[in-house]
């Protein structure tokens, strides 16, 4: 009784195992030490696609690739050395060729005596888990090289015990520490604070930990080498799926080089305010419709505004109405075209009533965001134009007085001219023709004398008197030269120089570089010069 209730409990047990097996989503393969299948379950089946009968009684080498046949080899030697294997990875190949990748378990079947008898093969397709596996790696390879490669410090801490994690390789160009000395020590991000920025990071970091908010902060660090390095670090609290604080995740960015650039944006800012604010030109900047956005302090002293009152009022209500019509063209010809910069005088009024004369010159800014409108340079020109002014009036005069000049100048010269021809006439009429009736009756008295001595005294008397006569023609010809208006100018210098130059062999030349022939003042004036 007792053997048949023990055989019953054994066939239930195996009834059981059978139906586990049967029913299992892992393939289970029964086989041989030496490998030939002895049972194939219907997961191993659907695994590998062939049905129990193809494969009971063929080499289990049959779903192993033989790349894997070696690896095979070695299981089934440690399994015949009594090993069990658990959880081995390895791939196996279905009957349409693919491979499939399985997690093995693989153990001896044991005797009574606890002696291997054969092998017992579990199976599980992780085909899945691989290719998530592999999907992970791909995606934290591309998280790393992006991490990597980000001009910026990545870092993971933890929340409770506020222990380093995780820190990017940019930790060293940064600051000049190794990731490895970073995360080694739990104070390092403490201590390289920069101690004007050390009491406001902590406690902003310390506000984050206690209440969950997102850290966003720009503060100083000390490098290494004790260089001062601006970060603007932005963390999060992560939370894990029942919502509690898993770890913080930050990022700090290098902004060194942005707060340089801010640091000199400001001082250029505040030289160019200066400039603009101690200039004696009116800077002012209008809008599309001639609206003033900006007015510079100089406008206080050209026109007795001050800046602010003006701001928002129409910068063509203070132009002359005169001007309007030229200010209004030149104003759309600069707004129509950015290229275009014209100077325009104008006459603009000052708060007392007056009006002053300004040269204005502007530019399309419209397009630039840092102005956002046309900017016009003005200048006070009024006592310019005022010197302008006196400077044609002394001119226009200047111009009369000369005009007054050359007329005495021709009055004076004609005078002359006719003073010459009157005292060449008058050696012409009395002089000459007294000396002229001289030298005949000379002629006379010489044919009538007998006497040698007197004849010859009355020869060198005649000739006296000749010469006389001939100096007397040549001052007349001298003081009213016929040939200038006989001959011109050039015909009259050249007579002249020809009969200078004639006693002496030498040679000469007068060109005549007038278009015409000169007034007649002009021609008396330039025969005596040559004369002289």
């Amino acid at each position: 009784m007792a053997a048949g209730e023990h055989a019953r409990e054994r066939d239930r047990k195996l009834y059981t195992l059978a139906a586990i097996v049967e029913s299992s989503d892992d393939a289970i393969i029964g086989a041989t030490l030496g490998g030939v299948v002895e049972t194939w379950n219907p997961a191993a089946e659907r695994m590998y696609g062939f049905p129990a009968e193809d494969m009971v009684g063929r080499h289990i080498s049959t779903v192993v690739p033989r790349d894997r046949r070696p690896e095979m080899e070695r299981i089934l030697a440690r399994i015949r050395s009594g090993e069990r294997l658990h959880h081995l990875r390895t791939v196996r190949m279905a009957r349409d060729g693919r491979r499939i990748d399985v997690s093995l378990t693989v153990s001896p079947i044991l005797d009574d005596r606890g002696v291997p008898v054969g092998v017992s093969a579990i199976c599980r397709d992780i085909g899945g888990v691989v290719r998530a596996e592999a999907r992970l790696r791909e995606s934290e390879a591309r998280y790393r090289s992006l991490v990597e490669q980000l001009p910026a410090i990545t870092y993971v801490n933890t929340v409770g015990e506020k222990r380093r994690l995780f820190v990017s390789e940019q930790i060293l160009p940064v600051l000049g520490f190794s990731v490895e000395e970073w995360l080694a020590d739990p104070g390092i991000w403490e201590s390289q604070l920069h101690p004007a920025d050390r009491d406001s990071a902590t406690a902003a970091c310390a506000a984050t930990y206690a209440s969950g908010r997102d850290f966003d902060l720009e503060y100083r660090m000390l490098s290494r080498d004790g260089r001062t390095v601006w970060v603007h670090d932005r963390a999060r609290i992560v939370r894990n799926a029942s919502g509690e604080p898993h770890c913080i995740q930050g990022v700090m960015l290098d902004i060194t080089d942005l707060k340089h650039a801010e640091e000199e944006a400001a001082l250029s800012e505040r030289r160019f305010r200066a400039m603009v604010e101690h200039a004696t030109d009116v800077i002012v900047a209008v809008d599309g419709r001639g609206i003033l956005l900006y007015v510079s302090p100089s406008a206080r002293e050209l026109l007795g505004w001050e800046p602010e009152a003006l701001l928002g009022s129409n910068a063509f209500d203070l132009i002359h109405p005169d001007d309007l019509e030229s200010a209004g063209e030149v104003f759309a010809e600069v707004l129509g075209d950015s290229s275009v910069r014209r100077i325009l005088p104008f006459r603009v009024r000052h708060q007392d009533g007056t009006w002053r004369t300004v040269e204005a010159v502007g530019s399309n800014l419209l397009a630039d965001p840092a102005v956002g409108g046309i900017l016009i340079n003005i200048r006070d020109i009024t006592e310019r134009k005022e010197v302008e002014r006196e400077l044609r009036t002394s001119f226009d005069l200047l111009q009369r007085r000369e005009a007054e000049r050359r007329q005495l100048l021709r009055h004076l010269i004609h005078a002359e001219e006719e003073e010459r021809r009157r005292v060449a006439a008058d050696i012409h009429d009395d002089s000459v023709q007294v000396l002229a009736a001289v030298a005949l009756r000379l002629g006379l008295l010489r044919r009538h004398l007998d006497d040698g001595d007197l004849a010859g005294m009355l020869d060198d008397l005649d000739e006296t008197v000749s010469e006389a006569v001939r100096r007397l023609r040549q001052l007349m010809f001298e003081l009213a030269p016929p040939a200038l208006e006989r001959d011109g100018l050039a015909a009259t210098i050249r007579a002249l120089v020809a009969s200078i130059t004639a006693a002496g062999g030498l040679e000469n030349r007068v060109e005549d570089l007038f278009a015409g022939e000169p007034p007649q003042e002009v021609r008396a004036v330039l025969y005596r010069i040559v004369q002289e």
